[in-house]
């Protein structure tokens, strides 16, 4: 096996989902997508369960995924300028 892929920073991508290979990453801790089109980081919160840092600023979501209880080792969650109308109860 390779080296685990421990930080990605793609700010200003074209992404509207977030590609398989990305939450094929289970060991990622940090990630930087902001700046682009997503309109959902559901795959990140269910498979890439070590996060502690995402930054998903100035995108197109609506809505933080009940999955997101699965990182509990997350410290910091950017969702600075989206479109966010449903967030879990247990927030």
């Amino acid at each position: 096996t390779g080296l685990p892929v421990l930080g990605l920073q793609c700010p200003s991508h074209q992404f509207q989902t977030i590609p398989l290979g990305l939450a094929a990453c289970v060991r990622l801790r940090c990630v930087n997508l902001s700046a682009g089109m997503l309109t959902d980081f559901t795959p990140l919160t269910e498979y890439c369960t070590e996060l502690r840092d995402i930054e998903l600023a100035n995108n197109f979501i609506t809505a933080i995924p009940e999955s997101i209880s699965r990182l509990q080792n997350l410290e910091r969650l950017d969702l600075t300028n989206n479109q966010i109308q449903v967030i879990p109860e247990h927030l």
